[in-house]
């Protein structure tokens, strides 16, 4: 066999090796994903895409450094903005200082930028005059429009919006099509599949719309069309909802956060976005439809109290999981219920449970390990065997928060000191919860404990936190979109503002 046939079978071995994994990867076999995948960055050819998807997988699992390193080793190949991208989501789950994070984040938007004008010298914007009082045109842009997180917290703003005054158009990176994808096209003016769409193409698309504030809803996450905003495709551009961090481009002017989450004095250096902040709570939540009834705390009919999160598993730190181990520790005979995609895996459920024993903890049967469940309502019912949800960080939950409270269980977070860190904060303050709020790691676990040992509280708790949830502001979807589209407003005026000082 000559050199050239022995290279020409290791590339062919190398690229089965790629698609082997990927393919273990979407049946959940993590195990086998990581096999193929870590034999397929050997090749040089496949190397970048390899390192990537090998990154996915880790991250998936929960295992944030190594997926960083995964990310890292790919771009040091080759530099392809996706990789990058999927870098700053999991930078998201660590402890690095939020400056570092944020600079990593302008790296990325700087290359954009550049790339991106590169790719359209000759295209100019096109941005048409609004004619007398024609309505405001906003655009969302999305690849979630469908039975996913950010769907559910947009129904409450696509229900109530002003008619009279705007309109809005959905720019759907995704053909799938469900249930909340036909609920949301019903509530809107117009929709359109931009996936597969050029930058260039869906660019002139929503120009022609005439679209006056375009909202990316997806940030650094998968299916995001970043590359529309990199090229300023209306005139005032915003990101929302779907990402806790900067988009680290220029030409994306506000981002939607709050007084809790973003403090009027964090440094304006984490981030490149003009910082609106909505009163209360950033976010309205629309509340399951599912009357599903709320159980006694479970510690009545097992005997113990029963601690848990239903967070994915990369958002549980190193820091995190030591101090659920403390809590554990000093709650004799307490469990941790936890329900993640990585718990398909019993290597990985393994592997977690050991973690939890080098910590310290002696009975690792004590970290019950679920895998997900297909139906919501089955989903929601499990909350029902937790008597305390524990939040994760420096990555909060916001769905899992929510959720929880709607089953009445009290949900303790410790207050970071970025926007990632102070999500459930901002959800307990909108609901007067204070007292889940934990200010530093030791309050924490403090809290925690004294709340274990407080049965009385707990059963209030579990008696009352869904109709406090359902009175609050967090719900009031007609409150939060009059405060959403005087936000609109304020940006239109500012922007007009701007333009004509420009024309002088």
């Amino acid at each position: 066999m000559s050199s050239l046939e022995s290279r020409q079978i290791d590339r062919e071995t190398s690229q089965g090796f790629l698609e082997s994994g990927i393919e273990a990867f979407k049946r959940n076999h993590f195990d086998e994903a990581l096999h193929y995948l870590i034999q397929a960055t050997s090749d040089s050819k496949h190397k970048a895409r390899a390192y990537r998807v090998l990154g996915n997988c880790l991250r998936t699992i929960g295992r944030v450094d190594e997926a960083i390193l995964a990310y890292r080793n790919g771009l040091q190949h080759s530099y392809h903005p996706s990789t990058h991208q999927r870098l700053l989501n999991a930078l998201n789950y660590t402890l690095l200082p939020q400056k570092e994070i944020a600079r990593e984040h302008r790296e990325w938007g700087q290359k954009t930028e550049h790339l991106a004008q590169a790719s359209l010298i000759s295209a100019s914007s096109q941005f048409f005059p609004k004619k007398g009082k024609s309505p405001i045109r906003v655009g969302f842009v999305s690849a979630d429009l469908k039975s996913h997180p950010v769907a559910s917290f947009l129904l409450p703003i696509f229900k109530n919006y002003n008619k009279n005054h705007f309109q809005y158009i959905c720019y759907a990176n995704d053909a799938h099509s469900d249930g909340m994808t036909k609920r949301c096209k019903e509530l809107v003016n117009g929709w359109r599949i931009i996936k597969g769409s050029t930058t260039a193409l869906a660019r002139e698309q929503i120009q022609k719309d005439g679209i006056d504030i375009l909202i990316d809803l997806s940030g650094h996450t998968s299916g995001n069309r970043l590359d529309i905003f990199a090229l300023r495709s209306a005139p005032v551009q915003a990101t929302y909802l779907g990402y806790p961090n900067t988009t680290g481009l220029s030409t994306v002017d506000y981002r939607f956060v709050d007084p809790v989450t973003d403090p009027p004095n964090i440094p304006k250096t984490w981030h490149t976005e003009k910082l609106y902040r909505m009163p209360g709570c950033f976010l309205c939540y629309e509340p399951p439809p599912d009357n599903l009834p709320v159980s006694a705390p479970p510690y009545v009919r097992k005997g113990h109290i029963t601690f848990g999160s239903f967070n994915k598993s990369a958002k549980i730190s190193s820091h995190c999981l030591e101090l659920w181990v403390k809590i554990l520790q000093k709650i004799p005979g307490s469990s941790l219920l936890l329900k993640s995609i990585t718990f398909e895996s019993a290597s990985e459920v393994n592997r977690f449970r050991n973690r939890c024993h080098e910590l310290g903890l002696e009975d690792i049967q004590r970290i019950d390990c679920r895998r997900p469940l297909r139906y919501r309502k089955k989903h929601l019912d499990l909350y029902n065997e937790m008597d305390i949800a524990l939040d994760t960080f420096p990555y909060n939950g916001t769905t899992t928060t929510f959720q929880a409270l709607f089953m009445s269980t009290p949900v303790l977070t410790l207050r970071g000191s970025s926007h990632v860190a102070r999500v459930s904060s901002s959800i307990l303050h909108a609901m007067g919860l204070g007292e889940l709020i934990a200010s530093d790691p030791e309050q924490y676990v403090d809290i925690a404990v004294a709340l274990a040992n407080n049965k009385h509280k707990i059963d209030t708790y579990k008696r009352t936190l869904r109709e406090k949830l359902l009175n609050s502001p967090l719900v009031d979807g007609p409150r939060f979109v009059t405060h959403l589209e005087s936000a609109f407003l304020e940006m239109l005026k500012a922007n007009n503002a701007s333009v004509a000082q420009e024309t002088r």
